[in-house]
């Protein structure tokens, strides 16, 4: 049984409660409040992954660039990239899912950790193209790919598991949220 009954002696919670009928309120049991349609709940629940999934992957793309961009202009690497970067995604791919959940959580966490690895190799595809003396769209048509892993993981040390590892915990908190489901 929930039990509805005014707290304290306030006169508005009184106005207000004298308008319904207190003892059929009384009298509901917990399935007469929780009857809803379970396929709208369900929706609900999942938000739009489609959505979470394109946004994940444009803010990935966007981030990394912006990582790249800032530390070869500066000439240098910064850790916190990553974790601005898990931040970032996470947040966006929220936004877009328009829930928090697990499944969105998943999601942030997987592009968080992908704009690492993106923004480590755009950083250094930079480098190249300054020691090079060649734009950095010059030097990306110039690569091969199949040495995509070498050159992003060309200063990969310690450090970067650690910031890697924060970004994908970042990306899933960010995701993930606080409801309760």
């Amino acid at each position: 049984m929930v039990s509805l009954t005014p707290f304290g002696n306030s006169h508005l919670i009184n106005l207000i409660m004298s308008e319904y009928d207190i003892e059929k309120l009384n009298n509901l049991t917990e399935n007469d409040i929780t009857t809803t349609d379970s396929t709208v709940v369900e929706e609900v629940r999942e938000g739009n992954v489609q959505a979470a999934l394109l946004a994940g992957l444009f803010s990935c793309f966007a981030v990394s660039s912006v990582w790249a961009l800032i530390s070869v202009n500066t000439e240098k690497q910064w850790l916190y990239m990553g974790l601005i970067a898990g931040l970032a995604v996470g947040w966006f791919v929220k936004i877009a899912s328009g829930v928090n959940n697990s499944t969105i959580g998943f999601i942030g966490a997987l592009f968080a950790l992908l704009s690492c690895v993106l923004g480590d190799f755009f950083t250094n595809v930079g480098f190249i193209a300054q020691n090079e003396g060649m734009t950095f769209f010059q030097t990306l048509g110039a690569l091969d790919f199949s040495y995509f892993f070498e050159i992003a993981f060309l200063d990969f040390d310690f450090f970067s598991i650690i910031i890697y590892g924060l970004a994908a915990v970042e990306g899933w908190v960010c995701g993930r949220g606080l409801n309760k489901d």
